[in-house]
């Protein structure tokens, strides 16, 4: 697991092969939406204030 955390590059956003960094697109933020949507049907909870948890 530490291999695959210390592989990930955070890089240009706007680079198709970013493995993270900042949203960039309606197109990143609709898919990161969903991984959140995700999580809470399979009983996830909310560990943020953060606004754009729904």
């Amino acid at each position: 697991m530490l291999k695959r955390v210390a592989a990930i590059q955070h890089q240009n956003p706007l680079d198709t092969h970013s493995m993270m960094g900042a949203q960039a697109s309606k197109e990143q933020l609709t898919k990161s939406l969903s991984y959140l949507d995700l999580g809470k049907q399979e009983g996830a909870g909310k560990k943020s204030s953060a606004p754009c948890w729904r």
